[in-house]
């Protein structure tokens, strides 16, 4: 559906936060868990989370889930699950799985476990090479599929830094040159898409109150120094609550603790909240985040054992609007896209455009939401090479927002008749704009920067498209990792390789919904002449919660990631080997950063 990409703001999702203020509830479920404190707590959807374990008076093994529409808490009755235990790490690892490691039940463990929600199962994992068997470990999900390990003790304090991939099934252990002390009983929390923060927790001196943050990208700690900042504590609870924050709650000083604190990322400072009411002071609680804007907090200790359910929310705040552009750009349309925080309330996003800069003249139609989102309006009625200057507003009740103006130029109407027949803007050839096609996307891929065009049938509709990097042991992708989605229930989706002229030696293989890439066989390779020349082409059959659909959930969404693969040890044709080689300092960097 791109063809003509004017990239006038950077495409990240790293939208503004301002948030600092929000107020504690205390809920009454009808059931709960039992006292409890030192358990394990993890979000496992957008509105639920799973607590697992802790210590009720016994070394406790109930699977327990809140939902967050309900207000209810659910036991669930796993057929297998790991034992009784308190003081192990657990964190979300893919939308519907939760690993859990370690943990003490008078002795220290290094078992992995995977919980399932699709199926509610856990199941045991035996990894060749894992960490050492430790409690009061700190772990946070730090990529889609990836968790990170810091510390913990067995024999005694640790300080190293593990990453448990969830694709390979594995634990590796990373040699960072600079980090934290070796220390038990810190808390550690993801705060960006690709980085975690940790903080507190006791060393060799005792308790601390360090701030640190590992990037995955660099695969380094580094200590920040902000001008204020908690008290030196251990057994606190700190959970994300926003794209860019983390909420700190409680713990032990030398006295159990009742502050709540935010970590904002974009500002690196530490703020501490005056709540009108709050959770009595504890430590060994157990909060996790369970909306965009909420934190789950249950039990604790202060002496007792508490079971009570409390949930933080953000205070509302006006929206923010940013990262504004322009693409698929013809004669008579364009598409307009920007990234909306909506700050807990619904909110209505518009865009404003008129032929002279600061008269906005139309307004497209209007799209509510109800989250934060990218939103992208396809407007037609343009006219033909007539430059425009556009603004994104966003209101809610609190106050409108704007982004900041940018302008384009339509094409003229010879040009866009020209621009039909190019593969970058008609990909299948059919004399009709992709851009005006809900099923006809082409794309750009990762490594030859050789288009791909993407087919689904008539009334459905591609998107999230992207190619990605090789993340498949043993095998290469010449085109890059494909993925896509379609709203679809099922649906045979031809896939067009302009840079490739058959599929010889080739297998299609796919991420599947346990997060293991393996052959698809619901493919047919075949080649085509498009534009002149000779294509191939791979033809995929995907069902809606089956074959080929990654997250296994009849949705009504399709989701794909895969692409045409050869194994490393294939006779790669001598066409590929140009790009192939293009890999290798990709996988120099891998072995170095994860070695």
């Amino acid at each position: 559906m791109i063809k003509i990409l004017l990239i006038i703001s950077i495409l990240s999702f790293n939208l503004a936060f301002s948030q600092s203020s929000g107020s504690w509830t205390q809920l009454n479920p009808p059931s709960q868990p039992s006292a409890r404190a030192s358990g394990m707590i993890s979000r496992i959807s957008d509105t639920e989370v799973l607590l697992f374990g802790g210590d009720d008076g016994t070394f406790n093994n109930q699977t327990w889930i809140f939902n967050k529409t309900t207000g209810l808490w659910t036991q669930l009755a796993p057929p297998s699950q790991p034992s009784g235990r308190r003081f192990a790490a657990m964190s979300r690892i893919s939308d519907t799985e939760v690993l859990l490691f370690g943990g003490d039940n008078g002795v220290s463990n290094n078992e992995t476990w995977i919980f399932n929600k699709t199926n509610s199962l856990w199941t045991q994992l035996n990894t060749p090479i894992q960490p050492s068997a430790r409690r009061f470990a700190m772990m946070s999900r730090i990529s889609d599929t990836e968790v990170l390990l810091f510390g913990g003790i067995g024999a005694s304090n640790n300080n190293e830094t593990w990453i448990f991939n969830n694709t390979s099934g594995s634990w590796t252990q990373l040699n960072t040159p600079n980090q934290p002390s070796a220390r038990n009983n810190g808390k550690m929390s993801r705060i960006s898409d690709t980085e975690v923060l940790l903080f507190g927790g006791t060393d060799i001196n005792g308790r601390d109150d360090e701030t640190w943050i590992f990037n995955n990208t660099s695969g380094s700690w580094t200590q920040l120094s902000p001008p204020s900042q908690p008290s030196a504590r251990n057994f606190s609870m700190m959970t994300r609550i926003s794209d860019t924050e983390v909420l700190l709650f409680g713990g032990n000083d030398g006295t159990y603790d009742n502050e709540t604190w935010i970590f904002n990322k974009t500002s690196g400072s530490w703020t501490q909240l005056n709540p009108p009411s709050q959770p009595s002071p504890r430590d060994n609680g157990m909060m996790s985040r369970i909306s965009d804007r909420g934190v789950l907090l249950f039990g604790g200790f202060n002496g007792s054992r508490i079971n009570q359910t409390w949930l933080f929310e953000l205070d509302p705040t006006p929206p923010v609007i940013s990262n504004l552009t322009i693409s698929n750009i013809n004669n008579t349309s364009a598409s307009f896209t920007s990234d909306v925080n909506y700050g807990g309330l619904s909110t209505t996003v518009t865009y404003e455009y008129g032929t002279s800069t600061g008269n906005y003249s139309a307004t497209t139609s209007a799209i509510i939401i109800e989250s934060n989102q990218r939103v992208s309006i396809n407007q037609s009625n343009l006219t033909s090479n007539t430059e425009y200057f556009i603004r994104a507003r966003a209101q809610n009740s609190l106050s409108t927002a704007y982004s900041s103006e940018i302008n384009f130029t339509t094409l003229s109407t010879s040009d866009a008749s020209n621009s039909i027949y190019s593969i970058e803007n008609d990909g299948n050839q059919d004399g009709i704009l992709d851009s005006l096609q809900d099923n006809v996307y082409t794309i750009i891929d990762g490594y030859r920067q050789t288009y791909i065009t993407i087919i689904s049938p008539v009334g459905t509709s591609i998107n999230s498209v992207q190619t990605d990097l090789n993340n498949d042991n043993n095998f290469v992708y010449p085109f890059g990792q494909l993925e896509f989605k379609i709203n679809a229930s099922q649906a045979v989706v031809k896939l067009i390789f302009h840079g490739a002229t058959d599929f010889t030696n080739y297998t299609y293989r796919k991420l599947f919904p346990d997060n293991k890439y393996k052959q698809f066989d619901n493919v047919t390779f075949s080649t085509e002449i498009i534009g002149g020349k000779q294509v191939a082409v791979a033809t995929l059959t995907l069902v809606d919660g089956g074959a080929g659909d990654y997250d296994g959930i009849v949705n009504g969404v399709i989701y794909d990631p895969g692409g045409p693969a050869l194994p490393v040890s294939a006779n790669i044709p001598f066409w590929d080997w140009w790009y192939a080689l293009l890999l290798i300092p990709i996988l120099v960097y891998s072995y170095k950063r994860f070695s």
